[in-house]
Parts: structure tokens; C-alpha cells; sequence
């Protein structure tokens, strides 16, 4: 996911370089959701969202487990 997203990022920056007020955003985001693009971006969204629970429970056990590391995402998070 992330990938996917930095590649929409550099194509949003090179749009903002073009013109800096970025108005139709359309054409990058037919590149992003459609074919072949569009089916590894449904892929790499099914997984995230697959693995997203666990993912979850995951860090909420090793936050319990770890104090500082607890202090510092509920600081980065307020």
C-alpha cells in the first residue's frame, strides 16, 4: 500500500509542479484504479484490509508490553 501511495504522491507533485493550483485530478486517478494498476491496487487493499485486525491486536499487546513505546505513539497521536 504504501508504494501505491507514493507513486500517487509523485504524480500529485509532478501535477502541483505543472500548476501549482492542482484543479482535475481525474486522469491520475483513472491511472491508479484502472486495469492493470486498478487490479494490483484491489490485491494490495484486500490484503491490508485482510491483515488489518491482526495488525491491530498485534501492536495493542506490544504496546501493554512496552511502556515507552505506548508514551510515545499516545503523544504522537493527541
Amino acid at each position: 500500500m504504501v508504494a501505491i501511495h507514493s507513486r500517487f504522491n509523485q504524480a500529485m507533485k509532478r501535477k502541483k509542479k505543472e500548476n501549482p493550483c492542482v484543479g482535475d485530478v481525474g486522469d491520475l486517478l483513472l491511472e491508479m484504479f484502472d486495469g492493470e494498476a486498478g487490479e494490483t491496487f484491489e490485491r494490495a487493499a484486500s490484503t491490508y484490509c485482510a491483515k488489518q485486525q491482526v495488525a491491530l491486536d498485534a501492536l495493542r499487546d506490544r504496546r501493554r508490553k512496552d511502556l515507552k513505546l505506548n508514551s510515545f505513539l499516545n503523544e504522537i497521536e493527541a
